[in-house]
Parts: C-alpha cells; sequence; structure tokens
C-alpha cells in the first residue's frame, strides 16, 4: 500500500505539471473513465491504420505508426510543436517500409523501434539517440539480448531502464512472448520470459507503467481468440508483486476492451493515460483513456469489502472484482455507465441501513447512455431483485426490488443501496427503464412471465390487451413498462417503480 501511495504521490505532481502545459497532447479534452479517439483528423485518420503513440517526456514530440490494412508496408511518423502550433505529421527521417512500435525513453535522450532493415530472421530494435543539436543520429541495430534474430515486434523501455519486447526468440511459451531484459550499469543481460504471462496463443505489446509497478500487453487467450498470433485481442493487466513476479493477468474489461481489436499500448510519461489502438470503428485509431478507469487508488471511494483494495470509480472496482465479492461506495455522485460481467456481486453503500448515506449514495449515468449495460453476449435471467430464479419445470419467482435495491440485471447479481437521483421522493432505486437489453434478451425472459401472467388471471385479460403493452420490434423495448404495468395489475396498491 504504501508502494502505491508514493506512485500517486509522484504521478500527481507529474499530472500537476502536464496540466499547466497546454500544448501537452495536441490539446485534446483529456479522457475520462471511457477511451476516446485520440486527436481525430489530426493523428487518427478515417483512412488509414494507426498505431504504437509514444511522445518525448516534454510533450513537444510525438511519434506513431501507419500501417496497411495486412500490415505491408508500415511505417513511423512523426510530428513536432513548433511555434505555437503541431507541424503536419510526415515520415520520420529514420524510418523505412518496415517500421513500427516507436518508443521515447523517459529521459528523452533515446529512440527505439522495431524495423526489418537486413535483420536475420526478421525484424529486430533498432535505437537513435539524441545529438547535441536536437536531432535523432541514425538508427543502430541494439545486442542480440535485444534484438535476437527471432523477430521482434514491440519494444519498451520503462523509467528503470529496464526493455520490454515480445518476440518469436525460442524459449518461449509458444507463438509471441513478452519478454523483459534487466539493465544493470548500463548493460542489458539476459532476457528473461514473462512466463506467468504469456500463452500458447500468443501475447505481444507489453508496456510497463511508471517504475514498473504493472504491465499492460495485449494477448488472444480465450475468451478474446481461439487462435494463434496476436490478432483479435484485448488489452491486459498484471501487478508487480513485492517478493518479484507479477499477479496473475486481468482483462481490463468491457469498458476499454471491444469486441474487435484492441492493443499495442503505451503509458504516457505522466503515468495520467494509457493509450491504445483499436478496430472497433473499422480502421485501427489510437484511443486513449485515464489510468483511473482500472487502476486501484488509495484514496478512492469505491472499496472492495474481500481484498480492501480502493479504486476511484465503481467500473474498475468491477473489472478486479471476483465472483461473490462487496463492491462499496462512499456517500458520492458517481457519473458512470457500467458494465457488468457475468458473476454474482454485490455493489451497495457503505452504510445500506441509515438511510442518509443511501440517498447521498448516487449513481446517475453520463452522457445519455444506459446507466448499467450487461456484457456482450450475456442474456439477463432475473427481471428484479435478487431472488430465486429456477429452471427446468422448478420455481421461478419475480418480485419488486426493496428499499434501497437496484434490479438485478443477472442471475444471482444484487445492487442494492444506490441512491436515486429523485432527491424528491427520496427514492433509493434506480429506474429499470435506464436498462438497455437486446431484443433477444428482453423476449428470453419477459415472455415466459408475461404468459404466465395473462394466462393465470383471465379477469386482467381485457385489462392487459387494453393497455395496449408495447412489445415493439426495438433494440431498446422496454421490459420496465412490462414489468410495470402486469405488476400493478396484480397489486395495484404496491409503490410504484421510480
Amino acid at each position: 500500500m504504501i508502494g502505491w501511495m508514493i506512485l500517486f504521490a509522484s504521478l500527481a505532481g507529474q499530472a500537476a505539471d502536464s496540466a499547466a502545459t497546454p500544448h501537452y497532447y495536441m490539446g485534446q479534452e483529456p479522457p475520462g473513465l471511457v477511451p476516446q479517439v485520440f486527436a481525430p483528423g489530426f493523428i487518427s485518420l478515417a483512412n488509414r491504420h494507426e498505431s504504437f503513440i509514444t511522445f518525448t517526456p516534454d510533450g513537444n514530440e510525438c511519434y506513431f505508426t501507419v500501417h496497411q490494412t495486412d500490415w505491408a508496408p508500415y511505417w513511423i511518423m512523426m510530428t513536432v510543436y513548433r511555434d505555437g502550433a503541431w507541424t503536419t505529421p510526415q515520415r520520420a527521417p529514420f524510418t523505412n517500409d518496415s517500421s513500427l512500435c516507436p518508443d521515447i525513453s523517459s529521459d528523452g535522450t533515446k529512440l527505439s523501434f522495431c524495423s526489418n532493415r537486413g535483420t536475420p530472421g526478421g525484424a529486430g530494435v533498432w535505437q537513435c539517440l539524441r545529438t547535441a543539436d536536437g536531432d535523432w543520429s541514425t538508427p543502430v541495430e541494439m545486442d542480440r539480448q535485444i534484438s535476437s534474430g527471432s523477430m521482434e515486434f514491440s519494444c519498451h523501455l520503462s523509467d528503470l531502464g529496464n526493455m520490454f519486447v515480445c518476440s518469436w526468440r525460442a524459449g518461449g511459451q509458444g507463438g509471441c512472448d513478452g519478454w523483459r531484459i534487466p539493465c544493470v550499469n548500463g548493460h542489458f543481460q539476459q532476457a528473461e520470459n514473462l512466463k506467468t504471462l504469456n500463452s500458447s496463443v500468443g501475447d505481444c505489446g507489453f508496456a510497463p507503467g511508471p517504475r514498473e509497478a504493472y504491465l499492460i500487453f495485449q494477448s488472444r487467450r480465450p475468451p478474446t481468440g481461439n487462435g494463434g498470433g496476436f490478432f483479435g485481442t484485448d488489452l491486459y493487466i498484471s501487478f508487480a508483486l513485492p517478493e518479484g513476479g507479477w499477479t496473475p493477468p486481468r482483462n481490463l474489461g468491457p469498458t476499454i476492451n471491444s469486441s474487435a481489436t484492441d492493443g499495442f499500448a503505451w503509458i504516457s510519461h505522466d503515468g495520467r493515460y494509457l493509450f491504445f489502438s483499436s478496430d472497433r470503428q473499422g480502421t485501427d485509431d489510437i484511443y486513449w483513456v485515464s489510468v483511473k478507469a482500472f487502476l486501484p487508488d488509495p484514496n478512492g471511494l469505491v472499496s472492495n469489502l474481500t481484498t480492501g483494495k480502493r479504486f476511484d470509480c465503481i467500473q474498475a472496482a468491477v473489472n478486479y472484482a471476483e465472483p461473490g465479492q462487496v463492491i462499496l461506495l462512499s456517500p458520492g455522485t458517481y457519473n458512470e455507465n457500467l458494465i457488468l460481467p457475468d458473476i454474482p456481486l454485490t455493489i451497495r453503500s457503505t452504510n445500506s441501513l441509515d438511510s442518509a448515506v443511501v440517498s447521498r449514495t448516487i449513481l446517475c449515468g453520463d452522457k445519455g447512455s444506459p446507466v448499467v449495460r450487461l456484457m456482450p453476449g450475456y442474456r439477463p435471467s432475473v427481471l428484479a431483485g435478487a431472488d430465486d430464479h429456477r429452471r427446468g419445470g422448478r420455481q421461478r419467482r419475480f418480485r419488486r426490488p426493496v428499499a434501497g435495491e437496484l434490479f438485478c440485471i443477472a442471475e444471482d447479481i444484487s445492487i442494492v443501496s444506490i441512491g436515486h437521483r429523485n432527491s424528491v421522493e427520496q427514492r433509493t432505486t434506480i429506474s429499470a427503464r435506464q436498462f438497455q437489453y437486446r431484443e433477444a434478451d428482453a423476449w428470453h425472459f419477459a415472455m415466459p412471465f408475461f404468459l404466465s401472467v395473462f394466462l393465470k388471471c383471465g379477469k386482467h385479460r381485457r385489462r392487459i390487451l387494453r393497455r395496449k403493452i408495447p412489445l415493439h420490434h426495438s433494440l431498446d423495448i422496454s421490459i420496465a413498462d412490462l414489468w410495470d404495468r402486469l405488476f400493478h395489475l396484480l397489486m395495484p396498491n404496491a409503490t410504484s417503480l421510480p
């Protein structure tokens, strides 16, 4: 915990420095907890593919990779902040048509990249040094500990001076593996395979965080893929252990990852942002997101009751939670649009018995999106609450949520004690109308309930039909309307949904 506090304290100072420099990150609006396209129309263009971005520590130079759909050719582009403006991106002077993954050291004196320019066995790692006049020297291939002659596809130099590469060299777990090459007294040592992080289906783009406190990399391990190589990937994170080694990799979750290819990560020098590429919109673009979306924060308002870890946002806590764990929310307003996984979780306020605490613990969503969604492809099976739900002829029960309880949208998931935005009525249940289901999911659990009520309650059939319950074919079909009307027909004196 002390190590994390020191890290965050140092990042806060760096953040203040970068915030005081208006041209940092090309004047783009800083992202929050949801990835945004970086510099659309300038860096990220609709008619080409971009990946592998890096900046100099002073924020005055930017380098990134441009490639064709089939990765041939690929080259490095650059833009420089000069005379109060960024220059039009152009090919870097040291690039050829098989150069990618530029990476600038934390002191700004070294620029490493991968390139196939006479390297036996494919692309190797090359490096330029900053000259006295501010330019880059002629590239020189790095020694065999780094540039092995067995094809390297990414290279990242940590602020501790150690190099991380992905490579097809011998001694790996299969396919492309991540390797760490420690630097001792200015000399690189024998490469170390990141055995606990690699898999047999390919892992690539190992980007170290500040002080190597964590690594972010891409992988095609299940469920993100079922073949070799490193395309069609998700981003994963692993934390350094005090005794050495790394924690088991954890998927960064559906807020950052998509059903497309997400990868080629880079952590900004100030430690504030994760940059990566994704083809979720058809072509590879550069995206960036705040590290608060996935890093524990010792000062965060959200905590995991089981592990004690704290987070700055609910989604990050959800991404790290194990089945059955409880996530506590301190009083405050959480402008988030949650995506929940298919595991049993409880999310509640720090004191669900204190109405004052509950009323000040508010989840209200952001930017007009649904407050809560499910991971793609998962079918919700419980309409409300955490009541029993049985299949195969056994008991099936639906009930109204009790005070302080959010609609349960997946089996055995109970989200409780979250205040509603309506301060006048002091309700603590978020409206199910803010949920969004796919049409197939809606019919999956709505129709059996509707039919059972319709068949068993003959005296209400005419009233149901007269109310014209909307069973329209829409991606946003309102299950809340269906449930609300049917419920009131059976229990007309019950409290209404918010």
